[in-house]
């Protein structure tokens, strides 16, 4: 689902969101250039990212964006240890 309007004279904003994520994506202008704010709006978290990071994120190869879920409350522990805590 997107969503999402800017206030009145700031930047634009979406709202990205669905069972797993509320994620809200503002672009941001400074003088250094453009950069896209992300936020968690669950968690509070919150990164900017710039075009070279996007870019790379584009050229992630698909087999490997799973790891990119890795952390926090969605890291996965698939060791023996971490498989024993989670039948627990």
């Amino acid at each position: 689902m997107m969503g999402g309007a800017p206030a009145v004279g700031g930047p634009p904003r979406i709202t990205l969101r669905n069972e797993f994520a509320n994620i809200r994506l503002t672009l941001e202008h400074t003088r250094c250039g453009a950069r896209l704010l992300v936020e968690d709006r669950e968690t509070g978290a919150a990164t900017y990212l710039d075009p070279i990071e996007l870019a790379g994120l584009c050229l992630w190869p698909e087999e490997r964006r799973a790891e990119l879920l890795q952390i926090g409350i969605y890291a996965y522990d698939d060791t023996q240890e971490g498989a024993d805590h989670a039948r627990r």
